[in-house]
């Protein structure tokens, strides 16, 4: 076998092994049912309740499950791969025993299935808040309407015609940290390179007048990882 058909017929076995995933368990306290969902489908309906833990789900990925059964919102979970995020599945979770909870057995089975690990980590909040206010209408954008342009290069990020809101938002999406903020101060345009949020936070104060102020209330960051 040459070194290219041993490829393919690797390749060949990773696609069959990953369609073929499915848990059909029922203890005397919860029953579930998983399997790949197809990815022709377009109309699904999925419903889910909380006490008791119930989720019946045509089509469903692993960050919204795991959201559900870690009781978090879905932005505190991160994937080092995106192939295993991107994918689907119909998901059926019954909970017997209101008095006994579910939520942790249910997930290790899953994990287990799918040879994946969580990992955990706090992580800070801050709140964005302008403090100089000078300093901000400087930046100011003058476009009288509310389209919004963001522009991610490898070495740095530029926005034009962004609220504190849409700032605070890209800035989560490049760190672990969680940024808030409620202000509706005037929309602006702004280009800053990509550093570390140590880095980061002195040079909005001096560029922007926008402070990080520490909302002193960690949170957990689920990190989702192949065994």
């Amino acid at each position: 076998m040459n070194r290219k058909t041993l490829l393919l017929a690797l390749v060949f076995i990773s696609l069959v092994s990953c369609n073929d995933v499915s848990i059909k368990s029922d203890t005397s306290t919860y029953k579930i049912e998983l399997e790949k969902a197809s990815g022709s489908h377009s109309n699904f309906t999925n419903s889910f309740g909380a006490s008791p833990l119930y989720i019946n789900a045509e089509r469903i990925n692993l960050k919204d499950i795991f959201g559900i059964l870690l009781k978090t919102d879905t932005s505190n979970i991160k994937f080092q791969n995106d192939r295993v995020a991107d994918q689907y599945y119909t998901l059926t979770v019954e909970q017997k025993d209101r008095e006994i909870q579910i939520n942790e057995p249910v997930l290790n089975e899953i994990l287990t299935k799918l040879k994946l690990r969580i990992d955990s980590e706090e992580s800070k909040s801050y709140k964005l808040m302008v403090k100089d206010s000078l300093r901000y209408s400087r930046l100011m954008s003058n476009s009288q309407n509310n389209i919004s342009m963001i522009t991610r290069s490898k070495d740095s990020i530029t926005i034009k015609n962004c609220d504190l809101k849409q700032l605070s938002e890209i800035i989560n999406s490049e760190f672990s940290e969680r940024i808030v903020s409620n202000s509706d101060a005037r929309r602006i345009n702004y280009k800053w390179k990509r550093t570390p949020l140590d880095q980061l936070k002195p040079q909005l104060e001096r560029s922007l007048g926008i402070v990080l102020v520490d909302m002193e209330n960690d949170y957990p960051i689920y990190t989702v990882r192949e065994n």
